[in-house]
């Protein structure tokens, strides 16, 4: 499936195959979209972005912050099943 769709609560997602920094070998966990952030990038007005990310709970749990889940880039998922 396309990765590059827009992800909503409660969709199956994993990490591309080869996404261009090392994921732990053997690790491929699934994860769920529990929601939506939009993250302000830079300190300097005049060149702020905003980024655009989703929030995973994966089934590993070290892969998840403190908070239980991990913020992620949605170009970094694959959709494997839609909720």
């Amino acid at each position: 499936m396309d990765h590059k769709c827009i992800l909503q609560i409660g969709d199956l997602v994993r990490y591309i195959k080869k996404p261009k920094y090392v994921i732990p070998h053997h690790e491929n966990p699934i994860g769920i979209i529990l929601g939506h952030e939009s993250l302000l990038i830079g300190k300097d007005p005049k060149h702020q972005a905003i980024m655009e990310m989703v929030k995973v709970r994966w089934s590993i749990s070290k892969w998840n912050l403190g908070g239980g889940a991990a913020v992620e880039h949605p170009d970094d998922l694959a959709l494997i099943q839609r909720s």
